[in-house]
């Protein structure tokens, strides 16, 4: 065989697994899993991108405080472009458990004191209704597991007023023209007003960070849950921050001391003690 062709040999073999490779990607949504979901507020048509960051339990994972890099700013550039008044990209990020279980919410609000947890919280809503936001959120992870995939997690999926799209899934209208096209609700399903968190998307327009709070939301009876928060930087990169776990009070720590003197004091007695019941036995 001549070196020639043992070249050609190679760079062919070398193809077919870059291939194989390639095809063996997908989004890989199933429920629970967090998207990040983007999209070019000015135009309806164009792709969306979506994001596909895994369980929402491997944010559990995240030392506390901790900020991390979560979508490169090449991913968004590479779909929309720079972010700008002519091209505004709109992100948010949504997870629920299965359609038809606990009615169990994961959704980002606007959050104008990142790092602290907001005052309001995002609003609860009974099981009916939150399993409607479920089922569209469902809806989404499928269109983008029939996507274009770009890497492992990450698909564009051709944007519209119908079909399993980031803009036709949660927008309030899915009439194009219609009053509240634009607006993330989930069809209406989800309250965006300020006393219930406010906007479920921040959109970045390049002319300074949005910051997103991510929060989990049970249905009506139980607590939300701060998780952290989102950054979108005028670059597109998207950073996620842990929030920071509670660490306890001044007057917790006072009393941590005091017990602990207290501690002290009880074990040089008690000593002594021992120390002058030895002296009496012997004498």
């Amino acid at each position: 065989m001549t070196k020639q062709k043992s070249i050609m040999i190679a760079a062919i073999g070398m193809s077919l697994l870059a291939t194989s490779q390639a095809r063996a990607q997908s989004f890989g949504y199933s429920a629970d899993d967090l998207l990040l979901n983007f999209r070019n507020t000015a135009s309806i048509s164009a792709n969306d991108l979506e994001v596909n960051l895994g369980p929402i339990s491997t944010l559990s994972s995240f030392p506390s405080g901790s900020t991390e890099i979560v979508v490169s700013a090449s991913l968004v550039q590479g779909v929309f472009g720079a972010p700008s008044d002519s091209v505004p990209i709109g992100l948010s990020a949504a997870a629920a458990d299965a359609s038809g279980t606990t009615g169990t919410l994961w959704l980002t609000r606007a959050d104008s004191t990142p790092g602290a947890v907001p005052t309001t919280v995002s609003g609860q809503q009974v099981f009916s209704a939150q399993n409607l936001v479920a089922a569209r959120v469902a809806n989404i992870g499928t269109g983008a597991n029939g996507g274009t995939i770009l890497a492992q997690g990450e698909a564009t999926v051709p944007g519209g007023t119908s079909g399993d799209n980031y803009q036709a899934q949660g927008e309030q209208s899915t009439a194009a023209g219609a009053s509240g096209q634009g607006t993330i609700n989930y069809g209406g399903d989800e309250n965006i007003a300020a006393s219930k968190g406010g906007d479920i998307e921040g959109i970045e327009n390049g002319s300074g960070a949005v910051y997103e709070a991510l929060w989990e939301v049970p249905v009506t009876g139980s607590s939300d849950t701060y998780l952290g928060y989102l950054t979108f930087n005028t670059d597109g990169e998207v950073d996620y921050t842990a929030a920071v776990s509670a660490v306890p009070e001044p007057s917790t720590y006072a009393l941590f001391a005091a017990t602990g003197l207290l501690a002290l004091a009880f074990r040089r007695q008690l000593r002594s003690l021992i120390a002058s019941q030895r002296v009496n036995s012997k004498s």
